[in-house]
């Protein structure tokens, strides 16, 4: 089996998150009209285990089959024996958009893997030990350029991102690439924010995440967030894509307050990320396929410490994901037309 990466249109995901509407997890090729299909009988080293799988997706859609193995090519690179769903039945994917991906790749650890299987990149690094045991992501944020972003594994893409890199520590346990960090747009994590999932921290956690189109966090601090840019320039909500909007053609969005997530390095030094508002005001057709400027901020509906920090947050910041060394690498990325 050989996973084809194009530069536009792909679909690799970190995680899966209950809460989130893209969240995915594992590794998965659905059978459907209009998208490539996987045929076990032209791999002379695929194996049906027999044993039958089922997933409901963070937007309510399911997939299932039965789990198998195959020598899979990532990249050019072989993993043998790697466990995958093989999907008989789904309603995730209908084949009717371009965007529409042949399956899902699960990028998060075997802590989230239902199947209890290691996630193809991680047995790629275990076979091939020599490889820096790292891969990054990198979105592209320009409208309508062809090239949508790039995965690259083994490393990073220096003519992708400017300036050095801000180092913080995944914490335990490993499930999600997951860190913790102090507080964001001076919004620290206090007894307003707590209630069930604290989990006893007195921290913010965020969970990188490329398969979440927002930025996701807890109902308090979200709001007040989507305050300060009101004050800036007046919000609407869209009820059909659930999402906050910013009425007009063309916003002035330099007037935007910049959003500050402030966290602590490896080295124990606090750094600000900071996203301005060209970072999360991103435009999409809404459902009459008008371009509208939309808002990157939501809230998960819960009153805890988790945030996930999807594509406004990784197309602003080219991202490192080191599994060996447990570190999650943040640098400003570079967009391209």
């Amino acid at each position: 089996m050989t996973l084809d990466l194009p530069t536009y249109g792909f679909l690799l995901l970190v995680a899966h998150y209950e809460n989130v509407r893209e969240g995915r997890k594992e590794i998965s090729v659905p059978v459907c009209y209009n998208l490539d299909r996987f045929n076990e009988s032209k791999s002379s080293t695929y194996k049906n285990s027999k044993k039958g799988f089922s997933i409901t997706y963070g937007d309510g859609t399911s997939a299932s089959g039965h789990l198998a193995t195959d020598t899979v090519t990532l990249a050019g690179f072989q993993i043998k024996n790697q466990v995958f769903g093989d999907v008989t039945n789904q309603n995730a994917f209908n084949g009717s958009q371009p965007e529409t991906p042949d399956g899902i790749l699960g990028m998060g650890f075997i802590g989230i893997a239902s199947s209890g299987a290691q996630p193809p990149v991680m047995n790629l690094f275990a076979e091939y030990p020599s490889e820096t045991g790292q891969f990054s992501f990198w979105l592209n944020r320009v409208e309508g350029s062809v090239v949508g972003g790039e995965f690259t594994i083994g490393g990073s893409d220096s003519s992708k991102y400017t300036g050095s890199f801000v180092n913080v520590t995944v914490v335990q346990p490993l499930q999600y690439w997951t860190f913790n960090f102090p507080s964001i747009a001076g919004i620290s994590y206090s007894s307003p924010h707590r209630g069930r999932g604290s989990q006893g921290t007195q921290t913010f956690q965020g969970i990188v995440d490329t398969g979440t189109t927002l930025i996701l966090g807890p109902v308090v601090p979200i709001y007040q967030i989507l305050e300060m840019i009101n004050a800036a320039s007046t919000l609407s909500y869209d009820e059909t894509e659930q999402m906050y909007y910013i009425a007009g053609s063309n916003p002035n969005l330099s007037s935007l307050p910049q959003i500050n997530i402030t966290v602590t390095t490896t080295s124990g030094a606090t750094k600000n990320l900071t996203l301005f508002g060209n970072d999360y005001i991103f435009q999409m057709p809404n459902a009459n396929n008008v371009l509208t400027w939309y808002c990157g901020f939501a809230s998960t509906g819960n009153f805890d410490n988790q945030w996930i920090f999807g594509d406004p947050f990784i197309g602003s910041f080219y991202t490192i994901f080191d599994t060996k060394n447990l570190v999650l690498s943040f640098a400003r990325a570079i967009s391209q037309s």
